[in-house]
Order: structure tokens, then C-alpha cells, then sequence
């Protein structure tokens, strides 16, 4: 229970500080990275799970299911230099 409210309270912080977090070289993956070290075992040890738990490795599929998939389907059209839509640059026919 500790594990999914700390998860909520991170996600909040990270959603109202991603406009700030979008116009600087930050990310919010790194305030997720700062959090997950601030409240893990090195921490303060909020939550105590570790590599080869099964919930990590579950998330950890999903999240590299999600990354190919999305990735798979937005090809980068070198023609263009546009995201999706390179029918016509892989026909032969040139961009629009």
C-alpha cells in the first residue's frame, strides 16, 4: 500500500512540475529516478522491493512492450523529416 500511495504522491509532483521539467535538459524520468533513491531501501526505505521481484520484472515488460511498440508504429520519414505518414516517400511518389 506504501508502494502504490508513494507511486501516486510521485506521479502528482511529476505531472505538475513536467512544463517547468520540458523546458530545461530535465526530464520527469529523472525526478522518477530521484524519488525511487529517495524513498527505496537506500533511502528512506518507504518501499522495500528489490530487481528480481516479480512486480519489477512484470513493469519492466510492459514498459519495454510499450517503448517498441509505440516506436514501431511512428517511422521517421528521412525524406520529409516528418513523423508517420511516409506512404508516399517510400512509394517513390516524394513527400507532400
Amino acid at each position: 500500500m506504501a508502494l502504490v500511495l508513494a507511486y501516486g504522491i510521485v506521479l502528482l509532483v511529476c505531472v505538475s512540475l513536467s512544463g517547468v521539467a520540458a523546458r530545461t535538459v530535465l526530464s520527469t524520468a529523472l525526478l522518477f529516478l530521484a524519488a525511487g533513491a529517495v524513498i527505496g531501501p537506500g533511502g528512506l526505505g518507504i518501499a522495500s522491493i528489490g530487481p528480481n521481484d516479480p512486480i519489477v520484472v512484470l513493469l519492466a515488460h510492459i514498459a519495454l512492450f510499450t517503448v517498441l511498440f509505440t516506436d514501431g508504429h511512428a517511422p521517421m520519414c528521412r525524406r520529409c523529416g516528418r513523423i508517420g505518414d511516409c506512404r508516399a516517400a517510400h512509394s517513390g511518389l516524394g513527400c507532400r
